[in-house]
């Protein structure tokens, strides 16, 4: 899974077991559901099966023609424990995409380099995510690139901001 969905997830969702507790505590059973159903799709998709399974069983709850308060109050509480859990080993925003100390560089081509660049550029204008794995993978290369800028690289890719990560390849390759 790319550390990119997994960081937006954890932006997107942090603050979501404490709102668990704050609708459970209020009743707010319309609220939750509407935060079950978002959390089920976007679990689901970073395939957090076990996060995803609680969030469509609290669902199913609160839809249910026969609501119990208790049983309500129990799945939430497991959401949120599961949504805790699955926080707590998702990447933050400070872990930098391809951190990590630089490792030696094997001998890179000038046609290498011209190749990796291209391949980033294309996967950038496309908006494809698979730039971060590209980044990832030529790492040391891009760090011997662009010296200072590849951490900048690095950032504009974190934060999907492809059109500034263009712009400074575009700088690069102008040079």
């Amino acid at each position: 899974m790319s550390p990119t969905l997994l960081r937006l997830f954890r932006r997107t969702h942090v603050d979501d077991p404490h709102r668990i507790a704050q609708l459970l505590a209020a009743n707010d059973w319309d609220a939750l559901s509407h935060l079950a159903h978002a959390l089920r799709g976007s679990s689901g998709s970073i395939g957090a099966t076990g996060t995803e399974r609680a969030s469509a069983a609290l669902e199913r709850e609160l839809r249910s023609a026969s609501p119990n308060g208790d049983t309500r109050r129990a799945l939430g509480s497991a959401l949120q424990a599961e949504l805790r859990g699955l926080l707590a080993g998702l990447p933050r925003d400070s872990d930098p995409v391809g951190a990590g100390p630089p490792t030696e560089p094997a001998l890179v081509t000038r046609p290498d380099c011209e190749s990796i660049l291209e391949r980033l550029e294309n996967l950038l204008i496309a908006g494809d995510i698979a730039c971060e794995s590209c980044i990832a993978e030529n790492l040391v290369t891009l760090r011997a690139l662009l010296g200072e800028r590849s951490t900048i690289l690095v950032e504009h890719v974190s934060n999907f901001r492809f059109d500034e990560a263009l712009a400074l390849l575009g700088r690069r390759v102008a040079e």
